[in-house]
Order: structure tokens, then C-alpha cells, then sequence
């Protein structure tokens, strides 16, 4: 909660995590693990309306069970994949022996993926490490525009001086 109402006054943004999940209470477990905390968690249970959702609203970092129904965990990514490139992804798998291929996850630009447990603190540092580098990219992406606002600038004052000389 401190950390949430830090973040607040100092005008930073809540970074936003979707968790897909067809069991209700993983997505309740998941809720409280995330309340008061510095993220906006928001929980689906049917993995077609997730993907809408994900259409429609910005999302930093999804949590995605890997055997759902009516859709599996990689079909949900696919679906993701064709309209937003950029969603950091971690699967959630309840079975030690359906752990995605690496195949799959590699063609998928799947960050991750973590067992359910009862205990979190594996998931934590994941989402943690994975808010890090969306945070990274944010600035990397940052600095490219600044970047190139100053190559215009240096190309227009070109052109400008060299309409000055002729």
C-alpha cells in the first residue's frame, strides 16, 4: 500500500497486469496478491474476452494459465501476437509435465513461465523482473524519440542555413 501511494504522489504511472485464468481462484489469490500493491491487476476467467480486453485497454504484463478452455495459454498468445507485439507474457502452468514447449515459446516471444503454487514468491520476482524491462524499453523508446527530435532539428538548421547562403 506505501509503495502504491508513493507512486501516486510522485505522479509515476501503476503498471498494468492482466491475469488469465479459467480458475476462479487463481485469479482471486492473484488479486489479492497484487492489491495494495504498485500494479493495477486486472483478472479474466474466459480467454476470448481477455484478448478483447487486450484489444481494447493498454496492459504492460499478462499472467496466462497454459491449459484453458475453450482456448490454450500459446492459442490466446497467438491471437495477441497479431495485434500487439509488445505484451511482456508469463505462463502459468498448474503441471509440472505441461510446461510449454521451447519451441512454442520462443516462436511466440514468450517471456516466461512460471508452475502455480501456493507460495508466490517465484511469480513475484518474475512479474518484478518483468516490469523492470518494460520499464527499460519505455526508456529506450524515450530516448530514441528524443533522439531523433534533435536529428530533425540538426537537418532543419541545415536546410536553413544552406537556404541562407544561396
Amino acid at each position: 500500500m506505501r509503495k502504491a501511494l508513493q507512486n501516486q504522489m510522485s505522479g509515476e504511472r501503476r503498471y498494468r497486469i492482466i491475469g488469465v485464468d479459467d480458475e476462479e481462484g487463481i485469479l482471486d489469490s492473484l488479486t489479492v496478491l497484487f492489491d495494495n500493491s504498485e500494479y493495477e491487476f486486472y483478472g479474466a476467467q474466459d480467454p476470448v474476452e481477455a484478448i478483447e480486453l487486450v484489444k481494447k485497454e493498454h496492459f504492460d504484463l499478462m499472467l496466462l494459465d497454459f491449459m484453458m478452455t475453450p482456448l490454450h495459454g500459446d492459442e490466446v498468445v497467438e491471437e495477441i501476437r497479431k495485434f500487439n507485439k509488445e505484451l511482456y507474457i508469463l505462463l502459468l502452468t498448474g503441471h509440472k509435465d505441461m510446461a510449454p514447449p521451447l519451441e512454442t515459446i520462443k516462436r511466440l516471444d514468450i517471456q516466461g513461465y512460471c508452475e502455480k503454487s501456493d507460495k508466490f514468491d517465484q511469480l513475484q520476482l518474475l512479474v518484478e523482473s518483468g516490469i523492470k524491462s518494460v520499464k527499460q524499453m519505455e526508456e529506450i523508446k524515450r530516448k530514441e524519440r528524443k533522439y531523433i527530435i534533435a536529428i530533425h532539428i540538426v537537418v532543419v538548421n541545415e536546410v536553413l542555413m544552406k537556404m541562407q547562403t544561396d
